[in-house]
């Protein structure tokens, strides 16, 4: 019986290594494509006007906090995203799909691609905070009507 547990579990375990060899690479090569994509960029924008109104907030602290903080919470913050997002791409994309979209990022028509969704992402910003001001205005004023 023990024998039976030893060669099963030393079976496993090396199955169980490998796959989280493979979640590691997994989770490298999405972040990286976040980065090429340009999705990275966006948050940085977020986070960095985020971080405008928080130092201009009650929090009175000198720049070396905020820098301190900033890069904290980015990196929290990215480690979030990862445990989100990883688990729901593995069920839509393989490992070599994933280096795939890679070196599409990699190659002129994709690093373009990525530096306009950055643009386009920080551009767009305060007409999508518009829009989603309106919309609630309306569904306030909707509401009255009911």
């Amino acid at each position: 019986m023990v024998i039976c547990v030893a060669t099963s579990l030393t079976s496993i375990l090396p199955a169980s290594a490998q796959n989280s060899d493979q979640t590691d690479e997994y989770k490298t090569l999405l972040k990286k494509i976040m980065t090429l994509s340009g999705s990275s960029a966006s948050s940085e924008a977020i986070m960095s006007q985020l971080m405008s109104s928080m130092k201009n907030g009650p929090f009175q602290q000198d720049e070396a906090y905020w820098k301190d903080f900033a890069s904290k919470w980015t990196r929290k913050i990215e480690d979030k995203v990862m445990e989100v997002y990883a688990p729901i791409y593995q069920q839509h994309m393989t490992l070599d799909e994933l280096k795939k979209v890679v070196a599409f990022y990699e190659s002129p028509a994709g690093r373009k691609l990525g530096e306009t969704a950055t643009a386009v992402a920080t551009e767009s910003m305060p007409m999508i905070q518009l829009l989603f001001i309106s919309q609630r205005l309306y569904y306030i004023d909707f509401l009255h009507v009911l």
